[in-house]
């Protein structure tokens, strides 16, 4: 969970950061989530293949993706109250601490 908040709160990073969170928040009841999830997933396929084939090479920050499953505990309930309220799912980039 600290890991998690590192990365929603892009503080995962000391100085310069290696990537920008790209965040997909959901709960596994949720058909919407359930119908975003295979589709975020392909995204973060397509994104990594591209930058392997130095097709972001001029993009200096390039996104790297995330999946927050809310309804796993309490900690990761607070986490996606704190950045979504009850709207699932959702997706955030966060940047520069905020998102």
């Amino acid at each position: 969970i600290e890991l998690v908040e590192q990365v929603a709160n892009n503080t995962a990073h000391e100085e310069a950061p290696l990537y920008l969170p790209l965040v997909m928040f959901h709960v596994t009841w949720c058909t919407h989530c359930m119908h975003s999830l295979p589709e975020f997933e392909e995204a973060a396929k397509i994104a990594d293949k591209a930058k392997e084939s130095g097709q972001l090479s001029n993009i200096q920050i390039p996104p790297k993706f995330f999946v927050i499953e809310c309804d796993t505990g309490p900690a990761t309930q607070k986490l996606c109250e704190k950045h979504t309220g009850t709207s699932f799912p959702a997706i955030k980039l966060f940047r520069d601490h905020r998102a």
